[in-house]
């Protein structure tokens, strides 16, 4: 039984690894999309409704962009 008790306390380890890791990779996945976004609205001066729309709407879409009409 004394070695099952290494087992949890990797285990838990790994898990606070691993949550780190994905609060830093959701960091920088919302940093791309905000670059992402500002990249946009500068190419197409910021007006019309193919760029930020498109975008906004790939960011609740899984990461998926989705061109629209063109």
């Amino acid at each position: 039984m004394a070695n099952g008790g290494g087992y949890v306390t990797v285990a838990a380890e790994e898990m606070e690894e691993l949550r780190r890791r994905n609060k830093e990779l959701s960091r920088e996945v919302e940093e791309m999309k905000t670059e992402m976004i500002k990249l946009c609205m500068a190419t197409n001066g910021g007006g019309g409704g193919g760029g930020r729309a498109t975008l906004l709407a790939a960011s609740g879409a899984g990461g998926r962009v989705f061109r629209s009409g063109t």
